[in-house]
């Protein structure tokens, strides 16, 4: 068992993470389309997603972590492809990020607290 810098054994063993693993690859959805392009999201957020928005957390607050979420999920290229569609709504925004919002605190919620699927709804 490993041991404490006092010497006393270790609450727990160390988890050992390989740097050189592949990173988790998501499951994802549609979850909007311009013309013919299709942007994809994941259906769950995966760890790393997780870790960076309590990171960005730290500095937005807890009312910045679904935005971080969403624009982690979608990505650079959606994020830019919705800024310059000069026919999208606010309409269409507000539903874009308001879904995937839910989707993803529920999840990360549902991980804090302890919910065994996650998914809760809002």
């Amino acid at each position: 068992m490993a041991e404490s810098e006092g010497g006393r054994p270790a609450p727990f063993a160390p988890v050992v993470i390989d740097p050189a693993a592949a990173p988790e690859e998501p499951e994802t959805f549609e979850v909007f389309r311009i013309g013919d392009r299709s942007f994809r999201a994941p259906v769950r957020t995966t760890a790393r997603m997780a870790l960076r928005a309590m990171v960005a957390g730290e500095t937005t607050g807890v009312s910045g972590v679904g935005h971080y979420l969403v624009r982690d999920a979608l990505g650079d290229e959606a994020m830019r492809a919705l800024a310059e569609c000069p026919g999208v709504t606010s309409d269409q925004i507000r539903e874009i990020i308001g879904n995937l919002g839910r989707l993803y605190l529920g999840q990360v919620e549902g991980e804090v607290l302890g919910n065994s699927d996650g998914d809760s709804p809002r």
